[in-house]
Formats: structure tokens, sequence, C-alpha cells
């Protein structure tokens, strides 16, 4: 086995992902991490999967783990963060969304789930402000106004 097979079983992980099919998911992004245990993103699919299951804990150790081997991935901090946000940690995912790690600025998600997390902390003035930042990206975002 390879590298890239490596990459064609996190390929075939991304796309059972996208179709629902998170067994098969979970069963190709372990099968990626068994090939090279380094693969970040591999641990972030995984991750997807666990946090999609209701599994937060291991959601968590999947992502701070693919943040350990990648602490530029962008897209773990962000899960991580909504993991934080599901399960009440709201400055633990602020903090997450704060890393300098290449957030796109024009993520509408990204602002809504700061604003989100700011709300629930007590900091109303920035969360306003970013949930306008939200709503400047993505006017039709219904839950942005609902929590403006």
């Amino acid at each position: 086995m390879s590298l890239s097979d490596s990459q064609q079983a996190l390929d075939d992980g991304r796309t059972a992902y996208a179709a629902g099919d998170f067994d098969l998911a979970y069963t190709q992004f372990e099968k990626a991490m068994t090939l090279n245990p380094r693969c970040a993103r591999a641990y972030c699919g995984r991750g997807n999967v666990l946090s999609q299951r209701g599994d937060f804990d291991a959601a968590e150790r999947d992502y701070a783990t693919a943040i350990h081997l990648d602490p530029q991935d962008a897209v773990s901090y962000f899960n991580r963060a909504i993991v934080f946000s599901s399960t009440g940690r709201f400055e633990a995912a602020i903090q997450d969304l704060g890393q300098p790690v290449g957030f796109d600025p024009n993520c509408a998600r990204y602002w809504f789930l700061r604003g989100y997390c700011l709300l629930y902390t007590g900091k109303a003035e920035r969360a306003v402000s970013a949930f306008n930042e939200s709503l400047r990206l993505d006017p039709k975002d219904a839950w942005a106004h609902s929590c403006r």
C-alpha cells in the first residue's frame, strides 16, 4: 500500500460522507489513517462522522489529532469549534475560531458560529457584529437574521 492508496481511501471517505453513507465514510477514513497515520484530513473526516453520530468526545479527540498533525488546518479548528458549541463550551469554541490559521474571512458560516458563541458568552455587541458580517456575506441566512 502507498500514500496514493491512502489518498484514494480519503477521497472515498469524503464521497461516502457527502452521500450520507457514514458507515462507509468511517471505514474509509480509518483505512486512510491506517495507511498514513499522519493524514490529518483522515482524522478530520472521521471526526465529522463521529460528530454526525453525536459522539462529540471522540470527534473532539480526532479534531485535536488533526490539528496536532497539521496546525494550519482551519477546517479542523472550525469543526472542533462546532463540537465545543454543541456541548456548551462556547469560550473554547471562540478560542478555536480565533486561531490565526487562515479562516476564510468570506465564509458566512464562520461568522455565524462566532456570533452564536459570542452571544452565549454574554458578548452581545460583538455577536451582533459577527451576525451582521455573516448576513453581509449571505443575506438570506435565516438563522443569522433570527439571532441578530
